[in-house]
């Protein structure tokens, strides 16, 4: 129908080719009509079926091993499809498979960049930023990839029972500046901040997250901002602290719980008291040395520890870092598992994008139409190379007439 249809409009039918698409049901040999007008090329039934030429798989099959791959290795990925579907679908097909992703991103990424988008106003809204580290692989010329991982969204909400983040947005790049500029972009691109809104950021501290990263997002996009040291790792760095220094335990004085009981209430002066009567209680110079950086630090910071109730907030919403960072963690550490930046990148996204259900609709979504309406379009360079032909004739055409040559 769709022939008949396109040989009314003037295409012309020219041949019959043959090519050879897996599909889940197994490899199919598909018998298409080639059909040309004006020097273009169509053959409807790839177009139907949703066929990349030169591709010989269907668009559903590359999904399936895009999804699964966000789940395990590229050998056990090959080695599932061939136990569950009897595909055979090597190594180095799914890493192809990784590799069209990574251009979509790209794409995607591209055809975004200028996109209206109507900004939403709200009175909170929530940031954190951490970092997954990796194993590279030896042609990387490194030992490890550091992924700089940034999150947003609004709050939580309670569906069917289950807390859910507010449009959560998350970024994620091997180049920390990249991806704090690329979510600096998103919520710029996103959200009117006012001089009410309240950024309410979170972090471990580590390098790379400190108050001063977020305080630029703060001084950038305007409003107020309170940042609060993850209670989380907060708790872990003082455990691990004093777990050498257990010796220093008796029934009169408890160091670490003591130390709780001072940031719980925020009371600084009894931190200081407690850090300085520990440190007049260790005899070991090494020692000694390590915890005085400890107590340093966390007097330096002490402000960040404030609970939120003893700001006026609720603790809703702060410190989901650490589960959103899990499942890529899960995907991608140990297992003797090493990776390239690129790859590192693109697999990491993926998982990102199957845990949010969106990984669909970089495959299928409307925006590829769009995109492909850019890529048909000149080039820059094309409108560039013709604004310069035109200044050249105007040029030419004034020399010409001062020299007092005629002008036809």
């Amino acid at each position: 129908q769709e022939v008949a249809r396109l040989q009314k409009e003037g295409w012309k039918y020219t041949k019959v080719a043959y090519r050879q698409v897996l599909f889940f049901f197994g490899e199919i040999s598909l018998k298409r009509r080639v059909l040309v007008k004006d020097g273009q090329i169509k053959k409807p039934l790839d177009e139907w079926l949703g066929l990349d030429p030169y591709v010989r798989f269907s668009p559903i099959v590359i999904l399936k091993i895009a999804e699964m791959l966000t789940l395990s290795s590229y050998a056990k990925t090959s080695a599932q499809f061939n136990y569950l579907k009897n595909l055979f679908i090597s190594k180095d097909t799914i890493s192809e498979v990784r590799k069209v992703f990574t251009s979509l991103y790209r794409a995607r990424a591209e055809c975004q960049k200028d996109e209206d988008i109507p900004k939403r106003q709200v009175k909170r809204l929530y940031l954190e930023g951490d970092g997954i580290v990796v194993k590279a692989k030896a042609s990387t010329g490194r030992k490890k990839i550091e992924l700089a991982h940034f999150l947003v969204h609004e709050g939580v909400e309670v569906v069917n029972g289950e807390r859910r983040l507010i449009n959560k947005h998350r970024v994620i790049s091997a180049n920390h500046y990249k991806a704090k500029q690329a979510m600096m972009d998103y919520i710029d691109q996103h959200y009117e901040l006012t001089a009410d809104t309240l950024l309410i950021t979170n972090s471990d501290m580590g390098i790379g997250y400190g108050p001063a990263v977020f305080e630029s997002f703060s001084k950038f996009l305007g409003g107020r901002w309170e940042h609060f040291w993850d209670e989380y790792h907060l708790n872990r760095l003082i455990f691990r602290q004093f777990q050498t220094l257990s010796y220093l335990v008796t029934e009169a004085f408890n160091p670490v719980q003591s130390l709780y009981k001072a940031i719980k209430k925020h009371d600084k002066k009894e931190a200081r008291r407690i850090l300085d009567t520990v440190a007049s209680m260790i005899e070991d110079d090494e020692s000694l040395a390590h915890f005085e950086n400890f107590a340093r630090r966390l007097l330096r910071f002490f402000k960040y520890t404030q609970p939120a109730l003893l700001r006026g907030l609720s603790h809703e919403g702060i410190g989901v870092m650490e589960s959103q960072n899990a499942l890529i963690a899960d995907r991608m550490k140990a297992r003797r598992m090493s990776w390239t930046v690129e790859g590192a990148e693109t697999v990491a996204q993926m998982v990102i994008d199957a845990s949010e259900g969106t990984l669909r609709s970089l495959f299928f979504g409307h925006w590829r139409s769009e995109w492909q309406k850019m890529e048909a379009m000149p080039s820059v360079a094309f409108f560039v190379k013709s604004s310069r032909r035109g200044q050249a004739s105007i040029r030419h055409a004034v020399q010409a007439n001062k020299s007092g040559r005629r002008l036809r």
